[in-house]
């Protein structure tokens, strides 16, 4: 397998394919997309899962993304400038109008960011800016955060959060304001038929680059299978999630086939805070020595994966270090452990998770615990509806063992993923004061170097203290027609569409 690790990679097709599939130079028109898991609601605040973010994304804007190499770059927001270590003043884009055709001002970023603070929200984006302390609106164009602390990841925090509407909210209140969604986004929202499909429109009124295409539609699509059948049927244009074992078969039908390492690590999260075996770390690394990484990328993915070196991201990720290694495949390690823990018979434990939001996250499940079988750890496995794992995930109840993949981007830092880790996250995945002490440590310093010395620290002390067992680095494999070029596969699992266009 050979994968490249670039900011987006662009799909080319040449003339060769084209003439094979009789295409030939048309209008630009629409693109639907199959894709395996679509957002539990269009409200960008709440739902934080990597398919959520390439929807919303079309549609909202944050007021900075994410470059490659984690550079930020300027979006809604057209400079910014930290006056003092406590305080960040952010210039605004003019010129930018919301769907609805009402103005974009420093009042809906204000707006935006203090719904996101406010615990009544509930919003998992909180820890992220937590420590904002005020935010004020000198003028239509300028916004100025203080802070309780400094706070040198604000700006990359802030690619998260998509600025919405004030004066919707306003008018329409807390449930009715996006509905319909409003953004400021290259497409506006058409319509949305929940766990079906989402359909969109070019924004012609959009301040930047005006994507060419008329269209885009996301068809909700769980299963692999299903995904492959509708490409090859011609109802879909572009899919996500290839199984590996059809990437050459779709090459030698024609079909551009793109792998596209991305910033999600793929883990099963073991919760300390339910009680039982697992509050003892001697079961959690009896746990990662249990589990054969190595096979699991070979036999599972076919080296279209890569294995993590016991973080919660790879190389490609600001806090990545390179001095730590895997747990290695050792079953006796592993039993040794769980007789010193007190469990020498081993222990029964429950296992939740959702199928087809993760590739190949049945097998995978399949794999993992048998691997855990041989040591003695019996996971009593619990299939539940992809909405109601969710809900038990943001509620704090999930688990004690659950699969999820923990995404470090789009700034490719390691911040974001030890953020749900703390005591005071909704997530309730751990509570330890030593691990909050290093998060608030690194998060002060303002110098990269210092903090890529203090994430390092921290990631160090997360692989002894294992709360998950660490598995691999996902890569994306994306299939589409040949017809659809210039779609921007992004390395936090968005699309860009604004190059797209479309043969005919």
């Amino acid at each position: 397998m050979k994968v490249s690790r670039v900011g987006v990679h662009w799909v080319m097709v040449g003339v060769a394919t084209l003439v094979l599939f009789g295409a030939t130079l048309a209008d630009a028109s629409s693109v639907t997309v199959g894709i395996n898991v679509l957002p539990r609601t269009l409200d960008p605040t709440f739902d934080t899962s990597a398919q959520a973010q390439g929807v919303y994304r079309t549609m909202y804007e944050p007021l900075i993304t994410i470059g490659e190499g984690g550079a930020v770059k300027p979006a809604l927001a057209q400079s910014w400038k930290d006056i003092d270590p406590l305080t960040w003043r952010i210039t605004l884009r003019k010129g930018v109008r919301f769907h609805n055709g009402q103005e974009f001002t420093s009042a809906d970023v204000k707006f935006t960011l203090e719904r996101v603070l406010d615990a009544k929200t509930k919003a998992p984006w909180k820890p992220r800016i937590t420590l904002v302390e005020k935010i004020e609106t000198p003028d239509p164009f300028t916004v100025v955060i203080k802070t309780s602390q400094p706070f040198g990841t604000l700006m990359k925090n802030l690619a998260v959060i998509y600025i919405l509407p004030a004066k919707l909210w306003q008018t329409k209140g807390e449930e009715k304001f996006l509905d319909p969604p409003v953004g400021t986004g290259p497409f506006k929202f058409v319509q949305w038929t929940k766990e079906s499909v989402i359909q969109l429109a070019r924004n012609d009124s959009y301040w930047g680059k005006k994507p060419q295409i008329d269209s885009l539609v996301f068809k909700h699509m769980p299963e692999a299978s299903t995904r492959l059948a509708a490409l090859e049927a011609g109802e879909v244009d572009l899919i996500y999630e290839v199984p590996p074992e059809q990437v050459e078969r779709l090459k030698g039908k024609g079909y551009q086939v793109s792998p596209v390492p991305i910033g999600f690590s793929q883990v099963v999260q073991l919760k300390t805070t339910m009680g039982g075996p697992l509050t003892d770390k001697r079961v959690r690394q009896a746990m990662n020595y249990a589990v054969d990484k190595d096979a699991i990328v070979k036999s599972l993915f076919l080296s279209y994966a890569m294995k993590l070196e016991g973080q919660l991201a790879g190389p490609d990720g600001f806090g990545y270090g390179p001095g730590l290694k895997a747990y290695p495949y050792d079953p006796a390690k592993a039993k040794e452990l769980l007789r010193e823990a007190g469990y020498p018979q081993g222990f029964d434990v429950v296992w939740e998770t959702a199928i087809g939001q993760y590739p190949k996250d049945r097998e995978l499940v399949e794999v993992v615990a048998a691997q855990l079988a041989e040591v003695g750890i019996r996971a009593k496995v619990n299939v539940l509806e992809r909405a109601a794992r969710t809900a038990k995930v943001y509620a704090g109840t999930v688990g004690p063992v659950f699969t999820i993949a923990w995404q470090y981007l789009p700034a490719m830092d390691l911040e974001l993923p030890y953020s749900f880790h703390l005591s005071d996250s909704i997530w309730n995945l751990m509570k330890e004061p030593e691990f909050d002490r290093l998060f608030v440590e690194q998060r002060r310093l303002t110098t990269e170097g210092e903090r890529l010395a203090a994430l390092r620290k921290l990631s160090a002390w997360f692989r002894d203290y294992a709360p998950e067992i660490f598995l691999y680095q996902i890569v994306a494999i994306y299939a589409t027609k040949p017809q659809v070029e210039r779609v921007g596969f992004r390395p936090d699992l968005t699309l860009d569409f604004t190059e797209a266009n479309v043969r005919r």
